[in-house]
């Protein structure tokens, strides 16, 4: 197992879109990632998201006086969806369908957008 990184994201890591990305390169380097400046790109969204997220949420447990804390770590940059292959409903969404169309995941196959029509609908039709 290697050694465990702590990664630190200060107030001023998150004050613009360059320092964000400044603190991407920086995480890269932390963790040994090698992407070319393309992958960096394309994970960047997910990367300033989950940080900011992050922050976020550790900014109100200080504030209620909680305990807990959440850690940027190797998988900041959603690497671990690309590993483990899924994906999340809201990624589903960002994907290029047609609305209607049939997506296949692991579970049973869906329709996007769309939703199945209840019973509760089929009375109300009727009524």
């Amino acid at each position: 197992m290697g050694k465990k990184v702590k990664f630190v994201v200060e107030d001023e890591d998150i004050a613009s879109k360059e320092a964000l990305w400044s603190l991407y390169e920086r995480w890269c380097k932390a963790f040994g990632e090698e992407l070319d400046h393309d992958e960096m790109l394309r994970r960047f969204d997910h990367f300033r998201n989950f940080v900011l997220d992050v922050h976020s949420a550790n900014k109100k447990s200080i504030r209620e006086g909680w305990s807990g804390r959440y850690e940027v770590n190797i998988f900041a940059d959603g690497k671990i969806r690309e590993l483990l292959g899924y994906c999340t409903a809201d990624d589903l969404y960002e994907l290029p369908y047609a609305k209607g169309a049939v997506v296949y995941g692991r579970a049973r196959p869906f329709l996007l957008a769309q939703r199945e029509e209840t019973d509760d609908d089929k009375f109300k039709e009727r009524n």
